[in-house]
């Protein structure tokens, strides 16, 4: 793979911040090539990261199930999904490759995605770190990889696994509402603002009871997540119901209420 000097310092740069030294820089080179910078230029060859990061996908899960499993032997199967869905969660996946890795600074992308704010994108930086764990699996193995992942994860992990509902507000909201109204909390959008590349959104939940709290965030699912944890910091009777069985959600009830945006 030729590259410019100055390519070779970004991906030297990366490979420090990862602890790992790739055998093929291929693989790594391919982890950060959007599609836009293949598109951009008809002469340029090679694969985005796409298909990378389907395999990631995997790598993250399987990763995350053997190290809840090993070590978490007393958690139930239901607080092994809990853990595994937030820290795989691409809210948190940027949240890591964007503040400790920088990650977007080291894709590339045409200078159109760029400039619509491509390298500060949840979906893309998330995805491309996926892509980037898939990239070390192949040059070097899944214990190597499990290594890696395990110094960049592994604080997280045992946070949330201490307390599988810690910072998932939606769900335990939710579970809450079907058990005390046989229906789902409402969500609705009633503000966004900012330019495209850094959109806020305002969000408000609604219970049968008739109270109401909002949320602010840069994503409506972010949003909605703030939403859901006032809620949740208001209800005096919250350990009470969350202890009583499920009922099956009403249709009359629960139809329009769902955890999903209304608008």
């Amino acid at each position: 793979m030729d590259v410019s000097s100055e390519r070779q310092k970004q991906l030297d740069e990366l490979q420090h911040k990862l602890h790992y030294s790739f055998r093929n820089l291929d693989y790594l080179e391919q982890a950060t090539c959007h599609n836009s910078w293949l598109f951009d230029t008809p002469d340029r060859t090679g694969a985005s990261f796409e298909r990378l990061e389907f395999l990631g996908d995997s790598v993250l899960a399987f990763f995350l199930g053997d190290y809840l499993f090993r070590t978490y032997p007393n958690l139930t199967e239901a607080d092994y999904s809990r853990v595994r869905a937030r820290v795989a969660s691409s809210d948190f996946l940027f949240q890591l490759a964007h503040d400790d890795l920088d990650l977007g600074a080291y894709i590339m992308m045409s200078r159109g995605e760029e400039q619509s704010g491509g390298r500060h994108k949840k979906s893309i930086v998330a995805n491309v770190f996926e892509a980037v764990l898939a990239a070390i699996y192949l040059d070097s193995s899944l214990e190597t990889v499990n290594q890696v992942i395990v110094r960049l994860l592994r604080a997280e992990i045992d946070r949330v696994a201490k307390n599988p509902f810690d910072q998932d507000y939606k769900t335990q909201l939710q579970e809450y509402h079907l058990k005390k109204y046989t229906s789902l909390p409402r969500y609705t959008t009633v503000a966004e603002t900012g330019p495209a590349h850094k959109r806020s959104f305002t969000v408000t939940v609604n219970l049968d009871d008739g109270q109401s709290f909002s949320g602010t965030g840069r994503s409506k699912k972010e949003a909605q997540k703030q939403a859901a944890e006032q809620a949740l910091a208001c209800l005096t009777d919250l350990e009470h119901i969350l202890k009583q069985p499920t009922p099956t959600p009403d249709s009359n009830k629960s139809k329009g209420r769902t955890e999903l945006d209304t608008t």
